[in-house]
């Protein structure tokens, strides 16, 4: 598949903290700084090419250019047979430069699996419990070459992945069954709805609305997909806990987008399961 890779000119528009070129002034005297640059520019020389980039916002002054950022990457060396029908893997890197505890469980380099669909500007992250993942601290030696190797260990659970996406392709749904599965992202969201302090801004049958012609279709990875990008994308309109018309916000959380992404992916496969046993 063709696609065209960011510029440095045009990650830094979008995501300054990927271009520090000094940690955070409150990190552990045992950090490891490794600037994400650097991190972009050993990926392109071993073929994979930035193609999406964000960070996370804050509000402390002076923080903006350390803070948690995103890049998804595609190889150039991907085959064709990796891709299934407008989805291609990728591979999805966090980092931040901000303070951290020192034990290596502050953000570090992640490495995770994602998968983009060519029809829409957001893409799943597979859920890394089940599929590659991989945790790189800012701790130790060698972590340039380990962020490497990392990303061609995760890579190697592409071809399995996108098996399960053409499987999911040829699941069929009931209408009753695309409902469950946004009711079920719809409670993920809003766990406390039932209580009329906190009422969901709309009804979860909003998460199957499409945005193009071409998702009006009643497969299990079609409506995963249909779902997720309402989720992200927001734009949803509802009324506040005032009575107020509104509509919800675009996810621009790293941390958010992740956990949602993986959150729903996970829903989807257990549906993929319960399907397979009827």
């Amino acid at each position: 598949m063709q696609f065209t890779p960011l510029t440095n000119e045009q990650i830094r528009s979008v995501a300054p903290s990927v271009f520090a070129t000094a940690p955070w002034e409150q990190v552990s005297d045992r950090y490891q700084f490794v600037p994400t640059f650097q991190v972009i520019d050993a990926l392109r020389e071993e073929g994979f090419m930035p193609v999406r980039a964000m960070q996370s916002r804050t509000r402390i002054p002076g923080k903006r250019d350390f803070t948690k950022h995103m890049l998804r990457f595609r190889s150039v060396n991907i085959a064709a047979p990796s891709a299934v029908g407008d989805s291609v893997p990728e591979i999805v890197l966090t980092n931040s430069h901000d303070r951290r505890r020192c034990r290596g469980r502050g953000s570090g380099y992640k490495l995770d699996l994602g998968i983009f669909r060519m029809v829409c500007s957001n893409g799943l992250v597979v859920k890394s419990s089940d599929y590659g993942s991989m945790q790189v601290p800012h701790f130790g030696k060698d972590v340039l070459s380990r962020i490497i190797e990392g990303t061609y260990h995760i890579l190697d659970d592409a071809e399995s992945v996108m098996d399960k996406v053409q499987n999911w392709g040829a699941i069929r749904m009931a209408d009753e069954e695309r409902m469950l599965l946004a009711e079920t992202v719809h409670e993920y969201l809003y766990p406390k709805a039932d209580d009329r302090d906190h009422p969901a801004p709309f009804a979860p049958g909003k998460l199957l609305n499409v945005r193009r012609h071409a998702d009006i279709k009643n497969d299990l990875w079609t409506t995963t997909n249909v779902i997720q990008e309402n989720v992200i994308r927001g734009g949803i309109r509802g009324f506040s806990s005032s009575g107020r018309l509104t509509r919800t916000r675009a996810v621009t959380s790293v941390n958010s987008e992740l956990s949602l992404n993986k959150a729903i992916w996970a829903m989807a496969e257990k549906f993929a399961e319960l399907k397979s046993v009827q």
